[in-house]
């Protein structure tokens, strides 16, 4: 299954449903970006397309996968609208069936033969359509429609991912799941996550702002701070999590550090000043007047949650902001 998007003002909060689960994890669902259906279409090559319009989004993708896979078609579901083509917010095509399809005008290339009396929903979603070559089209079905919405045509978002959203405001790093270098900057802005901000003010004397959009992770960097003396870096995370009772932390189970055997003493003698404070990187620095030398800008932009919270735009004005080669991004 190959997905086509069709370019417009709601591409973010579409792919953030798309290249990453119901949880956040990413899917590595192949997504073909396009600013016309047919260039789209030559580029995504055969097999079975699914051409989603910007603005649609979906509340779980691996279960929509699931259902379309499982679903009794014939290798096209569309948005049928009585008597006339179909929406293209979404369609599902097999490529040996395109001829059948006009993109321009959504509508079939050969008439209709027989409508289904019954509806979806309302009077004028019919349940299927037989083309004129015998060919059956099936209309999106309730379950389908309920973990896919369209918020283009200045729709308000019904799925909100509550569930996910709290997660990702609650999630504790407790190691870097990307390399970690020390940086030669006076000034660094940076998130909570793993071990990256520890040796940065150990081994260095930057002035560290820590900016993190976890609530756990901002509690845990201000406890390391107060409390911890650079030894069992291990043991003293695991304490936390269990006083704190921390349901969603990475990495899950087992985990040990890779701090040098000599780290103690460098974070006990420490000159570097760190402040830590939950909120958005991205907000911050499209937001306010910043002057930090460095930015690590670790997977925030490659993170649902980023996603969700702002358009492309957003993230081109963002990295425009920082100087080139002033920035770590994962």
């Amino acid at each position: 299954m190959k997905v086509i998007l069709l370019r417009g003002e709601h591409d973010n909060l579409t792919l953030g449903t798309i290249l990453f689960d119901r949880w956040g994890s990413p899917t590595h669902q192949q997504v073909v970006e396009c600013d016309s259906w047919q260039e789209g279409i030559e580029q995504a090559g055969d097999g079975l397309l699914v051409l989603v319009r910007s603005g649609c989004i979906f509340s779980d993708w691996f279960e929509f996968k699931n259902r379309i896979n499982n679903y009794p078609h014939k290798g096209i579901i569309a948005h049928l609208t009585r008597n006339k083509g179909f929406d293209d917010q979404c369609l599902v095509v097999d490529s040996t069936l395109l001829h059948l399809v006009d993109l321009r005008t959504f509508t079939f290339t050969v008439p209709t033969q027989k409508e289904s009396d019954q509806n979806i929903h309302h009077d004028y979603t019919p349940l299927w359509r037989i083309l004129e070559d015998n060919q059956l089209v099936v209309n999106f079905n309730q379950n389908l429609r309920g973990i896919k919405q369209f918020v283009g045509y200045n729709h308000t978002p019904k799925i909100e991912f509550t569930d996910y959203t709290t997660l990702a405001e609650n999630q504790l790093w407790v190691l870097n799941n990307e390399p970690i270098q020390l940086i030669d900057a006076k000034y660094i802005l940076m998130p909570g996550s793993g071990l990256y901000w520890m040796k940065q003010a150990a081994y260095t004397n930057s002035k560290i702002k820590i900016l993190d959009i976890s609530n756990s992770q901002v509690l845990f960097c201000k406890h390391i701070l107060e409390r911890w003396d650079g030894h069992d870096y291990s043991g003293f995370a695991k304490q936390f999590i269990n006083d704190n009772n921390i349901k969603h932390y990475q990495p899950q189970g087992h985990f040990v550090d890779d701090l040098p055997q000599d780290f103690h003493i460098h974070w006990q003698s420490r000159t570097s000043s760190v402040s830590v404070h939950q909120g958005d990187i991205i907000h911050h620095m499209l937001s306010e007047d910043t002057n930090y030398d460095y930015v690590w800008c670790s997977n925030i932009t490659n993170y649902k949650w980023g996603y969700l919270h702002h358009t492309k735009q957003e993230f081109k004005r963002f990295y425009d902001t920082i100087p080139q080669n002033k920035s770590v991004i994962s």
